[in-house]
């Protein structure tokens, strides 16, 4: 059953709703920001959140990091946001990256990467590997102590599995740990949770169409492992990965096919589905389900790091 919470403003989501394609890209991106500060987690205080820019071959990409403690070295956590590779910034998911870093154990670095239409596939991932790398050879600059994670949410979770993926064969360059929460891994097929929950909730099957197609350059790319990394015939040597998904969410089943493929190729795997959430929950900290499950998952992250 659907959260009450989320149930309840469902109504509001949906009013005067008009389709993606019709807003211009910076309107739509100014309006769908200011929109998730309605609902998002209170933001915690922590000893130190500090913007920060790492040097690129395509320019500066900005970035925020958060500590929760600045007196010993702790594990960075990348976290690249979520918003269709089109939308959102540092700013939309401080809260989430505040409560991360002080429940997760973890320093957090959140990335500014280049976002469709004018920065389109592959610049978001050549932007994530940069700032892995970056992030392995400069501990003095993020209080790390040597591991490094990578995750992110929807669209982020989709890119943080391709740099897993790209870097597995590289033992100084793979990450320690893969956090995907609702990723998008497989923009080949459509599901059954996809055509089930295709409108009426929060995402829907014309959004994922529209950004698919401002973040591609021609549609057979959704075939590419890049794109799609759930199609990758061998995902052996992959980080152990935390994966989350939501009940009531299209990306519901690629999230969970991807969680049962790591787990056939031997990849430490903890998976968990909040059944009872939507698409963006992380977003919503504000209502109880989704202020649960983000406890959840920062409890796993800190977890995930004492196994390592």
């Amino acid at each position: 059953m659907l959260d009450p919470e989320i149930a309840a403003i469902l109504p509001l989501i949906h009013a005067k709703k008009t389709p993606w394609s019709e807003f211009p890209i910076l309107a739509l991106r100014r309006g769908l920001a200011r929109s998730l500060k309605a609902l998002d987690v209170e933001p915690v205080d922590l000893l130190e959140v500090r913007d920060l820019t790492i040097p690129g071959e395509h320019g500066a990409i900005p970035a925020r990091l958060y500590r929760p403690d600045t007196t010993r070295e702790l594990p960075v956590l990348i976290c690249l946001h979520g918003g269709g590779w089109v939308t959102l910034d540092v700013d939309s998911f401080d809260g989430f990256c505040r409560l991360l870093a002080r429940e997760g154990q973890c320093n957090v670095l959140s990335v500014e990467y280049r976002l469709a239409p004018e920065h389109k596939f592959p610049a978001a991932i050549e932007d994530a590997l940069t700032v892995l790398d970056w992030a392995k050879a400069n501990r003095s600059e993020t209080g790390g102590d040597g591991r490094v994670g990578i995750g992110g949410d929807s669209a982020g979770g989709n890119l943080a599995s391709v740099v897993s993926m790209l870097t597995r064969t590289e033992p100084a360059r793979v990450p320690d740990l893969q956090l995907l929460i609702y990723p998008a891994v497989d923009l080949s097929e459509q599901r059954e949770s996809y055509h089930a929950f295709a409108s009426g909730h929060v995402l829907e099957r014309q959004a994922m169409e529209f950004f698919i197609g401002h973040y591609l350059n021609h549609p057979d790319e959704k075939y590419d492992l890049r794109v799609s990394p759930l199609l990758q015939p061998d995902l052996s040597g992959l980080p152990p990965a935390l994966i989350f998904t939501a009940g009531f969410d299209p990306l519901r089943d690629e999230g969970a096919h991807f969680a049962e493929r790591l787990q056939a190729a031997g990849i430490p795997v903890h998976y968990r589905c909040f059944d009872t959430l939507v698409h963006g929950f992380l977003q919503m900290g504000k209502l109880g389900g989704p202020r649960l499950a983000l406890q959840v998952i920062a409890d796993a992250v800190a977890q995930a790091w004492n196994k390592k």
